[in-house]
């Protein structure tokens, strides 16, 4: 056996998490996920898993059915104890605990695997590995916080087609912009097939997974500032959107205001943003409820205060930074189209504005050396920015923890 075999191995399962996301996806499946599947890829790979547990109500009979499964697995069941359907967070505390436990209990344990697709456990993961453990992360393909993929040394996606590793770090999107750019500019509309040649023609290994999406039209949907997709004829068209400058800001000349208005779409008007982020919060807050993104927009902002750029740059920043939840295997050509719901894990206001920002910011955050808490709060708040630069350096804070 292999120096890489002989590692031992701790499971932890989120495992409502988990399932909720695979039946999601595949609902005509009784029961999509195999425990010994999982397992037996878990040893192939990186050795022998010493140490198994599984976290969920199992009173609820969605995730009690699993039960003889992860019994003959080995699989210690863990019941959360709730006092309402949306206290998720007792599951997340359960993991937690037993985690820290584990690493002081069983230090000759070099490897753990976290199932999940929640960003909350970035703070668990950034532990882990300051202890020197390395750390896999598993979870339902198309509902896994990109962050949380960046920061696990390896990800493991389970699919309705079984299980996919890659390496945890997602590739940079600014490639697919680079390597496309000269195509665009012989012609602004290409089909999505020509789009995907080039791309394999500079990377014979190009994957959309690799840049965190499930598929060519999901990763160019998710970069509107550069594409606009539309269906014409029955066939996917691309169209390029950007002005033609790079996608990376070269002037540090540049004022951080212009800076942010040339690299991300968001309302300027405190008052505005501030009631649209708070609408949609509420229309979404209750479990389970999802609406088209066209409807939400009608019912979140019905007189049209923001412009289109606007919203889309508003639904981009909230679907990459773990706000919302959008389902992209539906057909929906257009994104429009496309039905969003509230992200688990995002149980109040507070962490649905946080994890907004969050986002809003995270380019800047790699690119600029004056953003601070007090460049933020005048930016987005130049009547009252000193009653708001607390709440920004705990939006830095976060993005500290991601990078």
């Amino acid at each position: 056996m292999s120096e890489k075999k002989r590692e031992l191995v701790a499971l932890l399962m989120d495992f409502e998490n988990l399932i909720i996301g695979l039946e999601n996806n595949d609902p005509t499946n009784e029961k999509p996920f195999s425990v010994t599947a999982l397992i037996e890829h878990l040893e192939e790979k990186h050795g022998s898993v010493v140490y198994r547990k599984a976290f969920a109500d199992w009173g609820n009979a969605t995730f009690r059915k699993y039960a003889p499964d992860l019994q003959k697995a080995g699989v210690e069941m863990q019941h959360v104890v709730r006092t309402g359907y949306n206290s998720k967070n007792a599951a997340d505390m359960f993991m937690v605990l037993q985690a820290m436990d584990c690493v002081l209990t069983f230090a000759h344990i070099t490897t753990y695997v976290i199932v999940t697709g929640d960003a909350d456990f970035l703070p668990l993961i950034s532990r882990l590995k300051a202890t020197g453990k390395k750390v896999v992360g598993v979870g339902t393909e198309g509902t896994i916080a990109n962050t949380l993929i960046r920061n696990c040394d390896e990800y493991v996606y389970c699919t309705p087609n079984g299980l996919r590793s890659h390496g945890g770090m997602l590739r940079e999107k600014a490639w697919v912009v680079d390597v496309l750019r000269p195509l665009f500019e012989q012609d602004s509309t290409h089909t999505l097939e020509s789009a995907e040649h080039a791309l394999k023609e500079q990377d014979s290994e190009f994957l959309p997974e690799d840049f965190g999406a499930l598929d060519l039209e999901d990763l160019l949907g998710s970069m509107p500032r550069f594409f606009s997709l539309a269906e014409q004829d029955g066939t996917c068209h691309v169209k390029w959107e950007a002005g033609r400058t790079s996608t990376r800001f070269q002037n540090a000349d540049q004022s951080f205001e212009t800076y942010m208005a040339a690299t991300r779409w968001y309302v300027s008007d405190p008052l505005v943003r501030d009631r649209i982020l708070g609408e949609i919060y509420e229309l979404l807050k209750v479990e389970g409820t999802a609406l088209i993104r066209d409807e939400l927009r009608k019912k979140a902002d019905p007189d049209g205060e923001a412009t289109d750029k606007q919203w889309s740059g508003i639904l981009f920043s909230m679907v990459y930074g773990g706000c919302l939840y959008e389902r992209t295997d539906q057909g929906a050509r257009r994104a429009g189209l496309r039905e969003v719901s509230l992200f688990r894990g995002v149980t109040d206001l507070d962490t649905f504005q946080l994890r907004y920002y969050a986002s809003l910011f995270h380019k800047a955050y790699s690119e600029r050396n004056d953003l601070s808490p007090e460049s933020c709060a005048a930016l987005l708040y130049p009547d009252t920015p000193d009653t708001h630069v607390d709440f920004f350096a705990r939006v830095l804070q976060s993005l500290a923890l991601r990078h």
